[in-house]
């Protein structure tokens, strides 16, 4: 079932999109910023007609978008609204996401802030980069008034077919009247929205594009998926570190144990092989030491959780 917006997501959208602040766009209404703020933040909020129609009209909307603002104020879904999903193009994860708290904060804080533009998210194969990619991402769909796409690289080994990706991604095509790059810069000028690119690394050549797209698409920013950094301007480079590991100078009880982010990432896993397993002061030296030869690397701890059905 695809989302409807809620009026207060359509009211931040389309004022990021007019790139106008609250008190701005209070004073283009003849409201007061406090109500601009109050509709943004509360969205079980019902406006009154009047604000509602004032707001459309400061906002500049088309008749369409004016019919969708109109009907989520009324809390009706709007088959004229065709904007997309605000989570489309993020795969579904079929495990929960374990651990990764202090990153998590770190990385959703560094993709907040006004000065960065390009992030790219570095270290070995193995240690959840894109898993945490993918969090952080969903994490953010409420911050970016365009959405998110997230755009597999992994297929392709060509750099010339990264234009092509993300066009497929974000529903661009190249026309008779201009090449691709130009079709994706007119698409993404104007679009506040986050580019989630994976297994860069294989095609690390096309970061010129990149930074194209970035100097001419004021609002977008990427996040980048690869083992080796994009060398661009501006990049802010984020080493993801294998999972934390019980100390092995403490006793391996289940209490001191279970901290591990390692740990909790095997018994999670582990039990969705073997319902009945658990962390007991019997197996909880085992499986400390399982994780420790394994480095914390998730991949490896996944594929070794699994193996406790046998």
């Amino acid at each position: 079932m695809s989302h409807i917006p809620t009026f207060a997501e359509l009211l931040k959208r389309h004022r990021v999109r007019a790139r106008l602040s609250q008190e701005e766009l209070a004073e283009r209404a003849g409201l007061s910023a406090r109500a601009i703020s109050d509709l943004e933040r509360g969205p079980d909020r019902v406006p009154r007609g009047a604000s509602v129609r004032l707001l459309a009209g400061a906002l500049g909307l088309s008749e369409e978008e004016r019919a969708a603002f109109e009907a989520a104020a009324r809390g009706e879904a709007a088959p004229t609204e065709s904007r997309p999903d605000r989570s489309h193009g993020l795969p579904l994860q079929l495990t929960p996401f374990i651990g990764r708290e202090r990153e998590m904060g770190a990385l959703r804080a560094t993709l907040l802030r006004k000065d960065v533009r390009l992030v790219t998210l570095t270290g070995p194969g193995g240690t959840g980069k894109t898993r945490l990619a993918l969090r952080v991402a969903e994490a953010l769909l409420g911050e970016f008034a365009d959405g998110v796409s997230f755009v597999p690289l992994a297929p392709i080994t060509e750099p010339d077919l990264v234009a092509v990706v993300i066009g497929q991604e974000v529903g661009v095509t190249e026309t008779p009247a201009r090449s691709l790059t130009q079709s994706l810069e007119q698409h993404l000028r104007d679009r506040q929205m986050l580019l989630v690119l994976d297994n860069f690394e294989q095609v690390v050549s096309a970061a010129p594009l990149i930074a194209r797209l970035l100097v001419t698409c004021p609002h977008l920013k990427v996040l980048a998926r690869s083992r080796v950094v994009l060398r661009l301007t501006g990049e802010q480079s984020f080493p993801v570190s294998p999972l934390t590991l019980p100390d092995p100078r403490s006793s391996p009880s289940v209490g001191q144990v279970q901290e591990s982010e390692a740990v909790r990432l095997f018994v999670a896993r582990a039990q969705s092989a073997k319902p009945s397993f658990g962390l007991t002061e019997g197996n909880a030296p085992v499986v400390a030491e399982i994780c420790r030869r394994l480095d914390g690397l998730p991949l490896a701890v996944e594929l070794a959780a699994a193996r406790v059905r046998l």
